[in-house]
This record gives C-alpha cells, sequence and structure tokens, in this order.
C-alpha cells in the first residue's frame, strides 16, 4: 500500500516540468528492486523445490534399500528355515537307521555253524567258552594272537537303533563279513562282523565302514572304530551318502 501511494504521488510529480526527469528515475529503480524482488523469490522458490525433489528421491532410494534388504532378510530366512529343516529331516534319518554297539550279554552257548555263521542255539554249542579264541564277546574280549594266519575272528555286536534293507562291511578297505541270528533273545539281535586274523595286525587300530540301504529307501554309510583282535566297537561318523527308491547291490 505504502509503494502504491507512493507510486500515484509520483505519477502527479512527473507532470512538473522541474521534478519529471528525477522522478522517472526513481520510478525505474523502483520497477527494477521489484523485479528483482521477484526473481530472488523464484529462484529461491526453484531450489525449495530442487530440494524436495531430491528429498523425494531419497526417500524413495531408502524404502527402495529398506525393500530390497527386507527381501534379503526374508530370502535369507527361508534359506535358514530350509536348512534347518533339512537338517532336521537328516537328523530324524540318521535316527532311524541302524546303530552297531557291542553285544552287552554273553551267549549262553555258541557254536561256528559249517557254513562260517554263528548259531547261539544251546543245543548246538560246547559251552560258554567255545571258540573263546576266535568269537571275541564280554567273557573272551581278545582274540587268541596265536591263531593261524586268516583265521576268521568274529566280533559280536547288537543293533540298538533301526532295522536295515541290505548292508555291506569292508575293514581299512577291505571286504569283511557280516551276518546276524534273527531269532537271539537280545532286543537288539545277535550280529557279528568277521573278519580274517593277521599276526602282524593284532591289537592294531582299524575301521569299519558300514554301507546299507534303510528302510525308508536312504543309502548311508556309517565308520565305526575297532582293534583287531579286541571286543571293541565304536561308531565315529555317520554320514548321509544319497538316496535311493530302489533296492541297490550293497553286498
Amino acid at each position: 500500500m505504502i509503494l502504491g501511494g507512493l507510486g500515484s504521488a509520483l505519477v502527479e510529480i512527473s507532470k512538473h516540468p522541474l521534478f519529471g526527469p528525477a522522478c522517472a528515475f526513481l520510478g525505474w529503480c523502483i520497477a527494477t528492486w521489484r523485479d528483482r524482488k521477484k526473481e530472488a523469490s523464484l529462484k529461491k522458490q526453484a531450489v525449495a523445490d530442487c530440494q524436495r525433489a531430491i528429498n523425494a528421491e531419497k526417500r524413495a532410494k531408502e524404502a527402495a534399500e529398506r525393500e530390497t534388504e527386507l527381501l534379503r532378510i526374508r530370502r535369507d530366512e527361508r534359506v535358514e528355515s530350509e536348512r534347518d529343516r533339512k537338517e532336521l529331516d537328516l537328523i530324524r534319518e540318521r535316527a532311524r537307521v541302524p546303530y552297531f554297539r557291542l553285544l552287552d550279554d554273553n551267549p549262553g552257548s555258541i557254536s561256528i555253524t559249517p557254513n562260517g555263521e554263528l548259531d547261539a542255539d544251546p543245543s548246538n554249542g560246547i559251552g560258554n567258552r567255545s571258540y573263546c579264541g576266535r568269537i571275541l564277546r564280554s567273557l573272551c574280549p581278545v582274540a587268541d594272537p596265536n591263531l593261524p594266519e586268516a583265521s576268521l575272528i568274529y566280533l559280536l555286536a547288537s543293533n540298538a537303533g533301526e532295522g536295515f534293507q541290505e548292508l555291506s562291511a569292508t575293514m581299512d578297505g577291505q571286504p569283511i563279513a557280516f551276518g546276524f541270528q534273527k531269532n537271539y533273545e537280545d532286543p537288539g539281535g545277535l550280529h557279528w562282523f568277521r573278519y580274517p586274523h593277521v599276526a602282524q595286525k593284532h591289537g592294531a587300530s582299524a575301521k569299519i565302514s558300514i554301507s546299507f540301504l534303510a528302510l525308508g529307501g536312504t543309502i548311508h554309510t556309517h565308520l565305526y572304530e575297532t582293534r583287531r583282535g579286541h571286543f571293541e566297537l565304536r561308531r565315529i561318523h555317520p554320514e548321509s551318502i544319497g538316496t535311493s527308491s530302489t533296492s541297490v547291490g550293497l553286498k
């Protein structure tokens, strides 16, 4: 209002011959000031708009990064969950496989049949200490080191786990025999590992590798440790090696 009134006064004064040029110059100054003020306001508005655009772009980028991070976390959680599920399935599967340990009791009598199998039926035995130098059990924990070379030694065991469809065994990479007696009274059954006596290796540590087809169709290899000619057996490394939907030849 002040500038408007001043402008009206200047218009009247500018009609005077003496003050006309001065009033024209003053009017130009006022117009120039207005233009510059408007220009400064426009620049300020442009800067504000630019800053708002930058802030909006920054917020959008941060939102995209948060979304990406959230997706990564969800993906990692799914991967972790899947890994946990597979590990749990593997633990459950391992709980449904055989687990051999030393036979707890001593068969009342035991004999070796003509085909090399064991028979714990008392009617076929010749006393508690029969074959004591060859059949390893708690009553006879050490084989006779003076056995003839390649004499067969039997390590008695029971199965504290689940059953199996097929099974084969090796000792230090060499095939050995595995057998069992189904009607034995022990809940784990009477099982045995049969290997040849090697005089130079008597008492030496040995690894028994057992590969079997579980009842669920999964093939496993379990590693046990023993000492040749001694009543010792300890599982040291269960490992899942694959799956199979059909019977495979392990023997």
